[in-house]
């Protein structure tokens, strides 16, 4: 319960921390920026039935004029202020507003969100999807139809026109919701849709130019013939422009750096503290993740033929609850694993790269709600496995190489000993990467090739600091020291397998 003069008090810090929801504050803010506006549109027309009095349970007697809040005008209420539960009022314009004045593109839109659901969901094929849709379609026209049928039956028995405008409107309603995928009934009308209402990026094709030795079966010569290749590449540059839509911008905003000194996200380490592009406030900071996918079964003699390579990549500039979604990674690239092999991983980076440089050093200029102006998006970190990080930027990719880690230069056999980093083995860009990129000398400095992402502004190899916690931890030394603490308490009689089996 609120009243007027309580609600004109709070500030948008208050409301912020009574409304947590971004998008339920964000609309309790703009309906009383139109409420004191004098700016009512017609949702708020006949709503006494869907608000609630404060002093009871019974719809309240609405007065909205010029700068007023609602109040309620019962005459019990005079003394109390006429206030309305704002709570209840919201979730009744919500249903008043969202069906009552429903056209034909919005149910589309709706019908479109239940596919592209769907679609989402790894265990739903393109088949199931269709299958769905015309199922729902044939569902609803039979249930709307029999409904027409006996609306128009009432309207005759009741001597009611059935083709007064009413009744005809009544009846378009009726014939529209017959079929609610009305335009998006196929995957290419679903896709054509989605591209027309720039939501969807689709990915581009981009050519990969090279050379490969192939024998000559007539003669038995090596030839080096030029081998088409693609991968497909989503470009970052519209995707950051979906930063416009409502409430993304604000979830940033909402992530500050902790004051506490606890460290709780990326935001609270020395490392993006001391970044000269990270220190500012409208830079989105971007975490690239690559990672390969089997797409046939691993055991069959098929495995690794059909293998492809994944980029993808987040912002850190969200609140961890929100980076737990699916919907929050973003794809940027997808390939065939071997043709990095072939080829080396810059072809794939290029166009990532390309994009990056224009984006952490001009920016984008972007136009949502809460800000205009221009925003700088740079490369913080790269995550994955030891072979696709070590391949990406450049260092030995075998555990039995002499200098095996990316981060130090600690030889083989004393890794294997030492449990504490000499501070003078860690690998920077003043003391040793650049000799030993020079060097050209893998056994002896660890380093195969330079790395493409060096060129950005934001991103060096030498400060590549975050380990991966799914390969590193969840599957590696998590299971390792998991099966040795077992090993010993059944060694020492604590329990025994079949005790653990159970």
């Amino acid at each position: 319960m609120i009243d007027e003069e309580s609600l004109l008090l709070l500030t948008k810090e208050e409301i912020k921390e009574l409304i947590t929801k971004v998008g339920p504050r964000m609309k309790l803010l703009k309906n009383l920026e139109e409420l004191k506006n004098g700016r009512v549109t017609d949702r708020y027309e006949n709503t006494s039935t869907a608000l609630k009095c404060a002093c009871n349970d019974e719809p309240a007697a609405v007065h909205i004029q010029g700068d007023d809040l609602p109040r309620c005008e019962h005459e019990q209420c005079e003394e109390g202020g006429g206030e309305i539960d704002i709570a209840d009022r919201d979730a009744d314009i919500d249903t008043y507003e969202d069906w009552d004045h429903l056209d034909e593109q919005e149910l589309t839109e709706r019908a479109l969100m239940l596919v592209c659901k769907l679609k989402s969901s790894s265990s739903v094929s393109q088949s199931v999807v269709s299958n769905i849709v015309q199922d729902v379609t044939q569902l609803c026209g039979d249930l709307v139809g029999n409904l027409k049928e006996s609306t128009k039956a009432f309207l005759v028995n009741h001597d009611i026109d059935t083709q007064s405008e009413a009744a005809l409107l009544l009846f378009e309603k009726f014939e529209m919701f017959q079929n609610p995928f009305h335009g998006v009934e196929t995957d290419y009308k679903q896709q054509q849709y989605l591209l027309a209402s720039k939501m969807f990026i689709p990915p581009v094709a981009k050519e990969i130019t090279g050379y490969a030795p192939r024998t000559d079966s007539a003669t038995g010569n090596v030839l080096q013939l030029p081998t088409p290749r693609v991968f497909h590449y989503v470009s970052i540059k519209k995707v950051v422009k979906l930063v416009e839509q409502p409430g993304f911008w604000e979830c940033v905003e909402e992530h500050r750096k902790s004051t506490d000194g606890v460290m709780r996200d990326f935001h609270d380490g020395d490392y993006c503290a001391a970044h000269h592009l990270f220190m500012t406030r409208n830079c989105l900071k971007l975490i690239l993740y690559n990672d390969d996918v089997e797409m046939t079964n691993p055991l069959s003699p098929k495995a690794g033929s059909h293998k492809l390579g994944v980029l993808y990549y987040t912002f850190k500039d969200i609140h961890p609850c929100h980076l737990s979604t699916l919907s929050h990674f973003y794809l940027a690239a997808l390939y065939k694993s071997s043709d990095v092999s072939e080829f080396g991983f810059d072809v794939i980076l290029q166009p990532l790269v390309d994009e990056l440089k224009e984006l952490e050093s001009v920016g984008m200029e972007i136009d949502c709600p809460s800000f205009r102006g221009i925003i700088k998006v740079g490369l913080a970190q790269v995550i994955g496995d030891n072979l696709g990080i070590h391949s990406i930027l450049g260092f030995s990719q075998g555990v039995t190489a002499n200098y095996f880690c990316r981060k130090c230069k600690g030889y083989r056999d004393n890794m294997r000993m030492e449990t504490k980093l000499s501070a003078n083995l860690n690998r920077t860009v003043e003391e040793n990467y650049t000799q030993d990129l020079l060097a050209d000398n893998l056994p002896l400095t660890g380093v195969r090739t330079s790395c493409l992402l060096d060129e950005l502004e934001s991103f060096h190899v030498t400060k590549n600091y975050a380990p991966d916690i799914m390969h590193d931890m969840l599957e590696g030394v998590c299971p390792l020291e998991l099966k040795l603490v077992l090993c010993r308490l059944i060694e020492n009689r604590f329990f025994d397998l079949n005790t653990l089996e159970l």
